[in-house]
């Protein structure tokens, strides 16, 4: 068991399901798989990126902010693909845009809230969906 192991029984937990079982016993280890209900399949990967968008459009409203102070105020200890993904689709629903448009790949990149996005931070305040 390594620096893995917490990360894996957190996602579990953030993922509402329950944590795995390990077992080491003489160099041999026990992977128990548990069945998980479709239903909970098709709804938590839709209903856990929504939650992201949120939390991203909430933490952009205090200012500019690149990905790893992003990953950072959401927990993370880098920069995860699913944040990457939902960077993306707010690039693309026009809710954030770049800080530095002529310069993507620059290390001092930041994201900041359009018009658009602070419509929608307000949404999320009174209480109204994406």
């Amino acid at each position: 068991m390594g620096t893995g192991t917490l990360d894996m029984i957190r996602r579990c937990s953030d993922a509402c399901l329950p944590a795995p079982e390990f077992t080491d016993s003489s160099g041999f280890k026990a992977t128990i798989w548990r069945e998980t209900p479709p239903e909970q399949v098709k709804v938590q990967p839709e209903f856990l990126h929504g939650d992201l968008k949120s939390k991203v459009i909430n933490l952009l409203a205090d200012g500019p902010m690149s990905r790893s102070e992003l990953s950072k105020k959401l927990g993370q200890k880098r920069a995860s693909g699913q944040l990457y993904n939902v960077i993306r689709d707010l690039l693309d629903d026009q809710m954030i845009e770049y800080t530095l448009p002529d310069k993507l790949r620059s290390r001092r990149q930041q994201y900041r809230l359009t018009d658009k996005g602070r419509t929608q931070l307000e949404n999320l305040k009174s209480g109204d969906a994406v």
